[in-house]
């Protein structure tokens, strides 16, 4: 009786996000900001108390979520490793059938499982530069995520800046210079928070341009998986005298 490997539906276990550490990429460079940043304090002590994000809550439905987008990446990496377990096996499974097993049918069943094994091997090839792709995919979506958590950020400090001196003014309204000095830094604290918005929207753009870019590479290799048809089976079972 032909031996086989291993079983390869080990690799099929409940799929988890990447490790969201500084080696695997995950490094927010403007996170220093976070300490001078009254809203990031508030969104800190939220968290801390609730357990939610509430700029990231915030932020989600146009950043997506990170961690969705890869854990289906680690469903395809364990999907991948699955397929080339089942074509090693098959391969061990074939030469040692070929060492026991002569003739036309022996050859056709050769040819048969060589084949099988080239199909299941190119699939999971094709399934993991998916999954690394989703990967990347889930890096641009955390990245992302975090620029637009610390553009909310400076948007909130801002007005709030906008209300506190436009309330300076009003409180000193009677002073005639310190109003006019209030409502001055208000109005520059203004133009500071419009010219906010307008860098967050670019980069909003920028990322949905980076984000397309992605899904026609992901519409790539799955147009080369659908491409490379289905693996091949045969017609009729062939009960051999050995294969008991």
């Amino acid at each position: 009786m032909p031996t086989v490997a291993y079983d390869p539906t080990t690799h099929l276990v409940k799929p988890e996000p990447a490790d969201d550490s500084v080696s695997s990429g995950f490094v927010n460079v403007t996170s220093v900001l976070d300490y001078v940043s009254l809203t990031a304090w508030l969104n800190e002590a939220i968290e801390g108390l609730t357990g939610c994000d509430v700029l990231g809550t915030m932020v989600s439905p146009l950043s997506g979520d990170w961690e969705k987008v890869s854990t289906y990446g680690t469903a395809l990496t364990n999907l991948s490793r699955c397929l080339r377990g089942i074509a090693d096996n098959v391969d061990v499974a074939n030469v040692d059938l070929d060492l026991h097993w002569n003739g036309n049918a022996a050859d056709a069943a050769y040819v048969y499982f060589s084949s099988a094994s080239r199909s299941l091997s190119a699939h999971a090839d094709a399934v993991e530069r998916a999954a690394g792709q989703y990967q990347k995919l889930a890096l641009d979506v955390w990245h992302f995520t975090e620029v637009l958590k610390g553009f909310l950020q400076s948007i909130v400090d801002q007005a709030l800046l906008v209300l506190v001196f436009s309330a300076a003014g009003t409180a000193l309204l009677e002073t005639g210079v310190g109003a006019v000095a209030g409502y001055a830094l208000a109005a520059l604290e203004l133009v500071n928070l419009i010219k906010t918005i307008n860098k967050a929207s670019a980069v909003v753009q920028a990322a949905n341009v980076a984000f397309q870019t992605s899904f026609s590479t992901l519409t790539g290799i799955f147009k080369e998986v659908e491409d490379l048809g289905s693996i091949p089976t045969v017609n009729t079972v062939y009960d051999h005298p050995t294969a008991k």
